[in-house]
């Protein structure tokens, strides 16, 4: 199970996602169901049946649609390089203020991911070694809200990796 912080803005339905920055993506607490593979400069965003999200107050969310896909990248220096055009009805944005984030959104309810659905989008260009975490905008609750979001290892992730670190450290001393 992937556990992801979760961003939420203060956002509405009649917000454009393409108004929205690296700082629209706040942390909350797990999410399920969203997944992200690629091959090369495509990524193939999967959002499947009963994918949820839980925010920070450890309310569980029901996700209805996604309609918003982004690289994020932290620094401020627009390292993400990114390039794309628009594609298969979902519209290129690009924008550097606090972070960059580059990727694609869909404000037309006929071409937003519904669960059991997939699409593929591909960067012309995208310096992947800065790409922090991936940002989505989501549609929840029976579509009475919408989200942005970000995925990060949960901190009990993060522990378990320190302690293993922590282990071979140790025994390379011994060894």
């Amino acid at each position: 199970m992937k556990t992801l912080f979760i961003g939420l803005a203060a956002a509405c339905l009649a917000t454009p996602a393409a108004s929205q920055t690296f700082s629209s993506f706040k942390p909350a607490t797990a999410m399920n169901g969203v997944d992200v593979s690629h091959s090369g400069l495509a990524y193939t965003i999967t959002l499947h049946s009963g994918a949820t999200f839980t925010d920070t107050s450890n309310v569980v969310h029901d996700i209805t649609q996604l309609f918003g896909f982004w690289a994020l990248d932290s620094n401020t220096s627009n390292s993400l390089n990114a390039t794309g055009a628009d594609q298969n009805g979902w519209t290129w944005n690009e924008k550097n203020s606090g972070g960059d984030i580059a990727g694609w959104t869909h404000n037309e309810n006929g071409g937003r991911l519904l669960p059991g659905q997939s699409i593929t989008l591909t960067y012309t260009a995208l310096s992947t070694a800065n790409v922090t975490g991936w940002g989505y905008h989501l549609q929840f609750d029976g579509g009475s809200k919408t989200d942005f979001i970000t995925p990060v290892p949960e901190p009990a992730s993060l522990s378990g990796l320190a302690v293993l670190a922590l282990g071979l450290v140790r025994r390379r001393k011994r060894g």
